[in-house]
């Protein structure tokens, strides 16, 4: 937990912040874990609230074996911002981000790896009202290193 004075860089004055990050770390079974956390920031100045941002995270990990493992992972982003203390500049009132990736990986040895993945992006703003996908991308990455 944090809080105290901090600098508003956006508007250049003083402003105090809140900040608290709790996390969970759970060991489910053997191999399989999930971890959460959650971060939540609160700027207010002179006049009033700046902003609020929530950042979510979420990862679920399952470890086959030694070598092979799945991750899925997922971060939800939400920003509400009091746009009339905007000093220099009109950011969007309200945003929300969401990020998600499924991930296999296989270990050959220390330094040969094989992944293969998903991962998408959604948005809402002030012109979306609600999460919208606009980006999806299928991944695979080999590494080879040759031992003598």
């Amino acid at each position: 937990m944090y809080y105290g004075d901090e600098i508003d860089f956006i508007n250049d004055r003083l402003g105090t912040k809140t900040q608290m990050n709790p996390n969970i770390n759970w060991k489910i079974a053997n191999g399989l874990s999930i971890d959460i956390s959650h971060l939540y920031q609160q700027m207010d100045v002179e006049q009033g609230a700046l902003f609020t941002a929530n950042l979510s995270d979420v990862r679920l990990n399952w470890q086959f074996s030694l070598h092979s493992f799945i991750r899925l992972s997922s971060i939800y982003t939400r920003i509400n911002r009091n746009v009339a203390q905007y000093l220099y500049s009109a950011p969007q009132s309200e945003e929300a981000h969401l990020g998600n990736e499924l991930l296999y990986g296989y270990k050959l040895n220390p330094q040969s790896v094989f992944y293969l993945g998903y991962s998408d992006s959604l948005q809402a703003n002030d012109e979306l009202s609600r999460l919208t996908r606009d980006e999806k991308t299928y991944f695979m990455k080999l590494s080879y290193a040759w031992l003598l």
